[in-house]
């Protein structure tokens, strides 16, 4: 076999089949990177996707958190709702089954002779345990708890366990217990603060006095409106919650403290209720409240919020006015005014349109109780008597 040879530099030949180089030198050739830049492409491309779907699915996110809120905002929403309108408790009642029957027991256990806790009285409810083991779809047991109070006033615990029929209805097994409330001690400990944290100053004065018994009359008038004018509230769309039944009210003011709000005064009334005596002494056991006073060290201060003892650093000025829907205050105040007036007018003991004339005519603007047409009736009924 003829070798194949190459001329290189002239003179010397090279014997390819020896391995010799046909071209001097190569000009191509495979490349060892390649695989890596590939798999780095395709890493690239990799990660361009997830981050678009990463980012695409952002909004559907936020859709589903903002729905999630949506919905605990209606759940929150109805339980609202359902302490507005008093009914907050029926779960409560449906879960304990074994409250009726433990009641029931308990107060015949209370009324046995002889009494076995003199002059006891149930106070409240307190709720239930469940047993371990409960199923409603079987027999089960719960612990039906109690506060009793015994002739004394001594506190106690009474607690029965009910046996729950999954059927319907329940019976009492055991009980009561009787486990004693702790007694409070009397060394002190609670202090004599009337706000604590908030220093009283200042004195009460013959007009700050004044403004309290204002408010203290208003308040007690049974009259909605003349509290809302004592307390200067200019919201014709406000009313606000009245006492009544009480002909006479005694109102003190013994302390008093600054506020952002205003002066806030620890205020006690004694009220005479109506058919009620107040016995020899002449005073009842005080109500105790906490008012806001706006402009009280000028000469004429003004009751512009009131609340239970302690409240007074929260009270803001009108917070007890119950505002009126426009629909309803249309309908609610016009008959209120139409009726009261000629009342008003008529006879301040509100007797005189009691005996006004019933024929076919009302009442004159004036509230005088006469009727313009009572004679022209009167002669048409002679007339058809004859």
């Amino acid at each position: 076999m003829a070798l194949l040879t190459k001329k290189k530099s002239g003179t010397e030949n090279l014997d390819i089949a020896d391995g010799g180089d046909l071209f001097g030198e190569m000009e191509t050739a495979p490349r060892a990177d390649l695989d890596l830049r590939e798999k780095n492409i395709r890493r690239g491309k990799l990660i361009k996707w997830g981050l678009i779907v990463s980012l695409a699915m952002i909004p559907v996110s936020c859709l589903g958190s903002v729905n999630a809120s949506n919905l605990a905002a209606s759940n929150q929403a109805e339980v609202a709702e359902l302490k507005a309108n008093g009914i907050a408790d029926m779960g409560k009642i449906e879960d304990d089954p074994g409250k009726f029957a433990a009641t029931s027991a308990l107060q015949s256990w209370l009324d046995a002779v002889p009494a076995p806790l003199p002059g006891g009285q149930i106070m409240s409810w307190d709720g239930s345990v469940k047993q371990p083991g409960y199923d409603k779809t079987k027999v089960s047991r719960m612990l039906e708890n109690f506060t009793v109070l015994d002739g004394a006033g001594r506190g106690y615990t009474a607690t029965l366990e009910v046996s729950v029929d999954p059927r319907g209805g329940a019976q009492v097994m055991f009980g009561p217990s009787l486990i004693p409330i702790p007694q409070a001690a009397t060394d002190g400990w609670a202090g004599t603060e009337l706000w604590p944290g908030l220093e009283p100053g200042g004195d009460v004065t013959p007009s700050v006095s004044t403004a309290v018994q204002s408010w203290a009359t208003a308040y007690t008038s049974g009259d909605a409106d003349a509290l809302r004018v004592a307390v200067g509230d200019g919201d014709s769309s406000h009313t606000y919650l009245v006492l009544s039944g009480i002909t006479s009210v005694t109102a003190s003011a013994s302390a008093m403290a600054t506020t952002k709000d205003g002066t806030i005064a620890r205020v006690e009334l004694q009220p005479t209720w109506a058919g009620r005596s107040n016995g020899s002494s002449g005073q009842v056991t005080p109500m105790i409240f906490d008012v806001l006073i706006q402009r009280a060290d000028t000469a004429a201060p003004q009751v512009v919020a009131w609340g239970a003892p302690g409240s007074g650093p929260r009270l803001k000025p009108y917070v007890n006015a119950i505002t009126v829907p426009a629909n309803v205050l249309g309908t609610a105040t016009a008959p209120s005014a139409e009726t009261s007036e000629p009342t008003k007018k008529g006879d301040p003991g509100g007797t005189a349109n009691t005996s006004a004339p019933t024929g076919t005519g009302s009442p004159s603007a004036s509230g005088s109780g006469t009727s313009t047409p009572a004679a022209p009736s009167s002669t048409s009924d002679a007339s058809s008597s004859n």
